[in-house]
């Protein structure tokens, strides 16, 4: 059979898809502990994206930049990035008092959110965190557990 009989018969797109599936799955650490923790992340991520739309985005705005010197921008946000045990405090236990963020003053209370599980808190970090401010990292429930057990009051 010729090539292009072939092509007009549409053999070679399941095979070229076969072929992909094997080397993806064939490059991994022999364990899929990795590819099962970048799908996590990925799941984390998406879940994130939505539940910030609904917690976040009032104050911080959709693409997180914040809103002038009233609501401080999450993305790109030096101050979010430096201490993301921090971060995960303010989220669940708001904050009061003065924050300087990418060199600006904000003063504006932001209210607890003790409604979030903190598997919600887990996945809005993981995304504002890696959509927002790529940093590539995955936030497990265990791990909002344990800093929230030392947050300040």
């Amino acid at each position: 059979m010729q090539m292009s009989n072939l092509l007009r018969r549409g053999f070679l797109l399941p095979l070229s898809l076969i072929f992909s599936l094997l080397i993806v799955f064939s490059c991994g650490s022999g364990d899929g502990s990795s590819m099962k923790s970048n799908i996590k992340q990925q799941q984390y991520v998406n879940e994130g994206r939505d539940l910030y739309a609904i917690y976040c985005a009032n104050c911080h705005g959709p693409n997180g930049k914040g809103l002038a010197e009233l609501f401080p921008p999450v993305a790109q946000s030096d101050y979010l990035v430096a201490d993301i045990n921090r971060a995960i405090c303010i989220a669940k236990n708001g904050l009061e008092g003065e924050v300087v963020v990418n060199g600006t003053n904000y003063d504006l209370a932001m209210p607890a959110n003790e409604k979030l599980t903190n598997l919600e808190v887990a996945e809005i970090l993981t995304f504002i965190l890696n959509e927002m401010n790529s940093v590539d990292t995955l936030l497990l429930v265990s791990d909002v557990e344990d800093v929230l057990r030392n947050c300040e009051d």
